[in-house]
C-alpha cells in the first residue's frame, strides 16, 4: 500500500459568528459557541481546522479577521478560513491575522484568475478550493453560493483548470452525503483520486472511524474533513464536540504512514 500522510480535520460552518449544521446544505441550526469547539479540537490534537463563514457573502463582506485573531491566540494548530474572499488584498490580510490557508469557492467560478493571483502572492501551498458536488445519477454537477447555483462545467474539467491555476489543495465535497453521516462517496473520490499532483480532501458523509478507513483504504487519498461527525452525537443529532481519540490516530499512522 502507497504511504501517505494521513489528515483528519474538523469542519466549521459559522454564521454571524456562531457555530452551525444542517444536512444537505438544508436547514441550518444552532450548534454552539466557535470558542468552546475549536479549544476541544486543540486539545485533542486535530490535524488542523477548517472554518468557513457562511453568512459573509449575504453580509457583503469576507470572513472575519478580528474573530480569526481572537481564535488563533487560543489555538496552536493551522486554521484554513473561508467565505466570500475576492481579492488577493483580503486573502494577505487573513494570513496576516493567523490563517494558515485561505478557502476559495463561490468567488473563483468563471475567475480561475483568482486562484492565480492569490498562489502568486500567498503561495499555491496556502490557497485551498471547496467544490461542492452532487450526484444526480450519472454525474457529479457543481454547485456554488452555498448550493444555489449549478456551474455548467464537466467536474474534471473544473478541477483541472483550478490546479492549473495554483491552487494547493482542493476540498471536494459530497452535497448528497454532507450532514448524513452515511458515509463518504467513495466512487466520487475514486473517479479523481490518481488525476491531480496536489491533495484532494474528501468532504462529507463521515459517520465512524470505520468512514475514514474505508476512504483511505480503497482510495488514493490521504485527507478528510468532516463536521457532523465531529459536532453531533446519537440519532438525535445531540450537540457533543469531540474528535478521534488518541488510539485511533495512532491506528491510523501505523496503517498508512
Amino acid at each position: 500500500m502507497k504511504k501517505k500522510r494521513i489528515r483528519v480535520i474538523p469542519s466549521i460552518l459559522i454564521e454571524n459568528n456562531i457555530m452551525i449544521k444542517g444536512k444537505n446544505f438544508k436547514n441550518h441550526k444552532y450548534i454552539g459557541d466557535i470558542f468552546n469547539a475549536v479549544r476541544i479540537y486543540s486539545k485533542k490534537n486535530a490535524h488542523e481546522l477548517i472554518i468557513l463563514d457562511k453568512s459573509a457573502k449575504e453580509k457583503n463582506n469576507y470572513f472575519d479577521a478580528n474573530l480569526l485573531k481572537k481564535i488563533s491566540s487560543e489555538i496552536f494548530m493551522p486554521i484554513t478560513v473561508g467565505g466570500n474572499i475576492s481579492t488577493v488584498k483580503q486573502a494577505k490580510f487573513l494570513i496576516n491575522s493567523g490563517a494558515e490557508k485561505i478557502f476559495l469557492n463561490s468567488t473563483i467560478i468563471n475567475n480561475y484568475e483568482l486562484i492565480r493571483d492569490i498562489s502568486n502572492e500567498i503561495g499555491s501551498q496556502s490557497v485551498v478550493v471547496g467544490v461542492d458536488v452532487m450526484n444526480n445519477g450519472k454525474e457529479y454537477g457543481i454547485f456554488y453560493d452555498n448550493g444555489k447555483k449549478k456551474y455548467e462545467k464537466q467536474l474534471t474539467d473544473h478541477l483541472y483548470s483550478i490546479v492549473s491555476a495554483g491552487a494547493g489543495e482542493i476540498v471536494l465535497n459530497s452535497i448528497s452525503r454532507e450532514g448524513t453521516r452515511r458515509g463518504f462517496d467513495i466512487n466520487l473520490y475514486q473517479k479523481v483520486h490518481n488525476k491531480f499532483e496536489i491533495p484532494i480532501i474528501a468532504s462529507g458523509g463521515a459517520n465512524s472511524f470505520d468512514s475514514f478507513l474505508e476512504l483511505f483504504d480503497q482510495t488514493y487519498i490521504s485527507a478528510a474533513a468532516s463536521s457532523s461527525m465531529f459536532c453531533l452525537f446519537g440519532n438525535n443529532d445531540a450537540v457533543l464536540i469531540n474528535y478521534l481519540n488518541q488510539n485511533e490516530l495512532i491506528d491510523l499512522i501505523n496503517r498508512y504512514e
